[in-house]
């Protein structure tokens, strides 16, 4: 008897940790991101519109569906109500695991599913607006710059609900990827439906749920969100909210347009937050957090860098820097790309303002400026896509002037006569700099 009494007790043992095991890998490995928007129909009827973005080839747990989001009174953060969300079409989308076609070796282990909510609710008029809040459980446990076990809050404000505002809407979806040691220029601004002004910045998205409470519910322990204010996301060291990707990688948005660019210099899976201010009149009327996890890979892609030809030969340049070229020699110049020789597509525009055709889609092109001057030649790969990048050089454009000099090779301590000979179609030359050594000029 003792013996089946211990081997039924082993049992439940068993069975209590296999379910807590079972527990962990359902809500361990679940959320990449999400945001919250909403738009105001008149009426005091509100849009609320739910994305989030969710693994699909490492997590278990599915899209909630309904998702349930719980509205608060702005003025003293009480529960208002809760909605229950249905998931458009009963089904989230899977992503392209490579949106970017312009990049190399893509991964392969990279799969996200979309999955968006949208519900048409009616909030009694309030002067001091509403919150609207939506929480889960849990980030991937594999992410590098934060601590685990912390999940996720969507949170957005509806201001006096008299302004009938509408929240801003981001127009592109984040890269699911970026490559080790690549450039990226992204485009994560936002459209405000109200034209009101906007102000993009890197910052910290916030927590959620942990595993002992993964969800909120109808039937579940947490049938409504906790009373905000939020705590946000706890970075682990060498990581913030403005280096999320380390503290050796490029990561800034510029605060007016909304474009992203990142330099990753490490491999693994980062957490970012991007906050978009809707001001009107100086007054900000919300704050819309996008959260997302970045997976860096060791994956290519192309970038632009034009040069004009420096090999001494008809219509060839001097280099001055690595921007900034001189075309003296021939009315001609040519043009080079000698980076991006597998981009998808090349866009050149020589920056000639007499002409509105000054464009040529072929790697290493050549031109004829109608005038002597200086001018900015542009480049632009795979224009259009996803991993297009932009760079641009300078010239100073003076066909015909020819610059030389002559002289008798002396021995030391003589003194040598140095003649110009520089030709110039132009007028004759009349300033002249010589650099004879380091620190001597004439």
């Amino acid at each position: 008897m003792k013996f089946e009494y211990f081997c039924v007790v082993m049992k439940k043992v068993f069975v209590t940790f296999l379910l807590i095991l079972l527990s962990k890998s359902i809500y361990a490995t679940h959320l990449v991101g999400g945001e919250l928007s909403y738009k105001c129909l008149g009426g005091n009827q509100f849009e609320i519109t739910l994305t989030i973005f969710r693994d699909d080839f490492n997590g278990v747990a599915p899209l909630d569906d309904p998702a349930r989001i719980t509205i608060f009174n702005n003025s003293n953060n009480s529960v208002y109500k809760t909605e229950d969300m249905n998931l458009q079409n009963g089904v989230g989308v899977i992503l392209d695991n490579d949106p970017n076609p312009c990049i190399s070796n893509p991964p392969t282990n990279v799969r996200i599913e979309k999955g968006v909510y949208k519900k048409t609710i009616i909030l009694a008029a309030n002067t001091s607006g509403y919150k609207i809040v939506y929480q889960r459980c849990c980030r991937n446990n594999t992410v590098a710059n934060i601590f685990d076990d912390q999940g996720s809050t969507y949170e957005i404000k509806i201001p006096n609900t008299t302004l009938c505002n509408s929240s801003p809407v981001f127009n592109n979806q984040p890269p699911t990827f970026l490559c080790a040691n690549s450039k990226l220029d992204f485009d994560m601004s936002a459209t405000d439906a109200d034209g009101d002004q906007l102000v993009y910045s890197l910052c910290a998205p916030l927590q959620g749920l942990d595993a002992t409470n993964p969800s909120i519910c109808g039937g579940c322990p947490l049938t409504e969100a906790p009373p905000p204010p939020y705590d946000s996301i706890t970075f682990s060291p060498g990581f913030n909210s403005q280096k999320p990707l380390g503290n050796n990688s490029i990561i800034y948005i510029d605060a007016s347009t909304g474009l992203l660019t990142t330099v990753p210099k490490t491999q693994g899976l980062f957490v970012v937050g991007i906050c978009v201010q809707e001001i009107r009149s100086g007054v900000v009327l919300s704050n819309s957090i996008r959260d997302f996890q970045l997976n860096v890979t060791n994956c290519s892609i192309s970038s632009s860098v034009p040069i004009l030809i420096t090999d001494n030969s008809p219509g060839s340049a001097l280099e001055i820097n690595a921007t900034t070229f001189s075309n003296c020699q021939g009315a001609i110049v040519r043009f080079e790309n000698n980076v991006a020789q597998n981009a998808l597509s090349y866009f050149w525009d020589f920056g000639d303002p007499s002409f509105t055709n000054d464009t040529s889609l072929i790697r290493n092109p050549t031109y004829t400026y109608s005038d002597t001057g200086t001018y900015y030649a542009t480049l632009i790969i795979n224009k259009g896509k996803p991993c297009t990048d932009t760079s641009k050089i300078k010239i100073f454009y003076y066909p015909g002037l020819t610059t030389n000099f002559v002289y008798t090779p002396k021995c030391q301590n003589e003194l040598i006569q140095f003649t110009d000979s520089s030709k110039s179609v132009y007028n004759d030359v009349t300033k002249w700099q010589w650099v004879l050594s380091t620190g001597d000029t004439s």
